[in-house]
């Protein structure tokens, strides 16, 4: 597959094209360092994941999109203002990808969420999901709907799917989401504490209230109602993954779609995010 040049930030990719290359997270708690050395660190084994960005079809590009306007890349992504940028003193919701062997998929602004939903649900009867590559508000709109649909294909199943996210590097849209199947539980789940997200939500505020409520063994689940919510929603949980790291505590997700009215009484569709927390 030919990569096309970046364009906000975002690396061009036939559209709905799989990749034999599986990009898989990794962590650390210095800002830039892979995800999965921060979870061995917290084991008490130590790092050691390589930090390698390169594919075995050509390499991936390495430019980073700024955030929004202005001459120092100033302002939050697709608008959401200043106060969205990453601090020195924060977190980042970011880590390197390093290439492994499996399946990729490239969910773009023009994917159909229905088919890649089908894509998925049928790696996951075979037991083998994969991993989804996503860049900026739109496109991640798309895989996140794509994610709550395929749960609804693999019900007949027993089936249910988990996602985790992270983003490529500090301001870069694009995000790594990997996907686990689970077996489904007969029993429903308990009653989620509700946080309402907004196209103008600080991600880091949500993330600490996420990780707070985590740590009082708390169910939450994120509301969010337009592509903007939902691409802050994800940013939040990338985030909050990070702040649970000392807590050897990591999240997951799974998004579902449930209707709510409007001030005028309209109906509207929004996704919710069911959080779940495990021990690392």
């Amino acid at each position: 597959t030919k990569k096309k040049k970046k364009k906000n930030g975002c690396t061009q990719l036939s559209l709905g094209q799989e990749q034999d290359t599986t990009l898989t997270t990794t962590m650390e708690l210095d800002p830039d360092k892979p995800l999965s050395e921060l979870v061995e660190e917290s084991k008490g084994r130590g790092g050691g994941a390589g930090r390698g960005r390169g594919a075995s079809r050509g390499g991936r590009g390495r430019g980073r999109g700024q955030r929004g306007g202005g001459a120092e890349g100033r302002g939050g992504r697709g608008g959401g203002g200043p106060q969205f940028r990453a601090r020195q003193d924060r977190p980042a919701p970011y880590s390197r990808r390093a290439p492994a062997e499996g399946k990729t998929i490239k969910v773009a602004v023009t994917s159909v969420p229905k088919t890649v939903a089908g894509s998925i649900a049928h790696s996951a009867r075979g037991g083998d999901l994969p991993t989804i590559l996503c860049c900026g508000i739109e496109a991640s709109n798309q895989t996140i709907k794509s994610i709550a649909i395929s749960r609804s294909y693999l019900v007949a199943d027993g089936f249910d799917v988990r996602a985790q996210v992270e983003f490529q590097g500090r301001d870069s849209p694009e995000a790594t989401i990997k996907l686990t199947r689970i077996q489904k539980p007969d029993v429903p789940d308990v009653e989620f504490e509700e946080l309402t997200v907004k196209k103008d939500s600080d991600p880091y505020k949500v993330a600490g209230a996420v990780a707070g409520r985590v740590r009082e063994n708390k169910r939450v689940q994120l509301v969010a109602l337009g592509p903007e919510a939902v691409f802050r929603s994800i940013e939040s949980v990338a985030v909050a993954r990070r702040y649970l790291l000392q807590d050897a505590m990591d999240l997951s997700f799974a998004p579902e779609f449930f209707a709510m009215q409007s001030g005028d009484g309209t109906e509207l569709s929004a996704l919710k995010f069911n959080l779940y927390s495990v021990q690392v």
